[in-house]
Parts: C-alpha cells; structure tokens; sequence
C-alpha cells in the first residue's frame, strides 16, 4: 500500500514509511495498512514517537477501516477497556470503540463454528455483552431511557480481540484505538 510519496522500510522487525510530505494520520493509516496486508502485528505508533490525539488516533482507525471493508458494510460496533481501571492501564480516561469489519463473525460450517487464529499475533478471550438495538443510537444526545428503549436484545458474546503489536516499549490505548480496538 503506497500512496506513491515515500517509501517502506523494516526497522527491528517493525515495517515504517518514510514520507516528508504526509501527514502524520496518513502516516499512521499507511503504517496500519502496510502491517495489516503482510499479515504483521500493528505497530505501536506512541512509543515509536508518533504524536496522536484522541481524536488521531481515532481518525487513523477510520481510515485502516476503510481499507479493510473495502466498501463493505460493518458487521457491528464493539467497546473495549471497559473493565474498572482498564482505561488507565493504557493511558486512556475512557474505554474505546472499534468496527467489527465484514465477516468477523465465527463461519459455520455443518454446524461447527469455526474461527482461523493463524492471522491473529496474540489471541485473547474475553467474556461480553451484546446488544441488538431497535435503531441507530446518535451519540450523547440521547437520554439513559431513550437507550434503553432501542435495545431490542442483550445476549453473550465471546471476544477473540488480538492484542499482538510489534515494536518496543510500552503499548498505549491509542494504539490500540488506531489499530481498530484489535478487532479482526
């Protein structure tokens, strides 16, 4: 993936771009992409001195989305870090939220449900509640009841988010935010 203005390079098993005139979100995007179509660990942009916001690091996850939906529409929407202190653990004051991209769902086959781990770098198993709603819920401008009232059904679900980075150091909730909330 190249948008034609720089180059890629591995550094200590790392893939980067190397780029004067892109911007630090198309970097970052690159970065998602490059690591994503070689079947790498997503690099963690923080502690390798990539300077992102909040809202970056959300703006680089809108963009490796695209890429990987190819047009397609989202499977759903999930929520991470949700646990008491997560956030902080990662330098966060809030939990996350990532895309679930088409066809993340287990595949039936003869009834077995069936998941390929062999993309995954560093599986994880996590026990959470799903939610089915009547309509589109819009953000904070919605009342605690008027949610409530678009749940259609809450079920259980089993979350295999990957949480395999590459690079050194520390791993930050804006790595985890860019790189989709590890949602394959």
């Amino acid at each position: 993936w190249s948008r034609g203005r720089g180059e890629v390079y591995k550094r200590q098993g790392v893939f980067c771009w190397s780029s004067a005139v892109s911007s630090v979100i198309e970097d970052a995007i690159d970065l998602q992409i490059i690591a994503w179509d070689a079947g790498q660990p997503p690099p963690k942009l923080v502690a390798t001195g990539v300077n992102l916001s909040l809202e970056d690091a959300y703006r680089v996850q809108t963009g490796f989305v695209d890429y990987i939906s190819a047009g397609q529409d989202a499977d759903g929407f999930k929520g991470g870090l949700t646990g008491l202190g997560d956030p902080q653990r990662f330098d966060l004051e809030e939990p996350l939220a990532g895309v679930l991209p088409p066809g993340s769902g287990l595949k039936s086959i003869d009834n077995i449900f069936q998941l390929d781990i062999s993309k995954y770098h560093y599986a994880m198993v996590e026990m959470e509640l799903g939610f089915i709603f009547r309509k589109k819920i819009t953000g904070g401008d919605m009342s605690i009841q008027e949610i409530k009232d678009a749940v259609l059904a809450i079920f259980p679900v089993l979350e295999l988010p990957d949480l395999g980075f590459a690079g050194n150091g520390s791993l930050h909730g804006k790595d985890i935010i860019a790189a989709n909330a590890s949602a394959k």
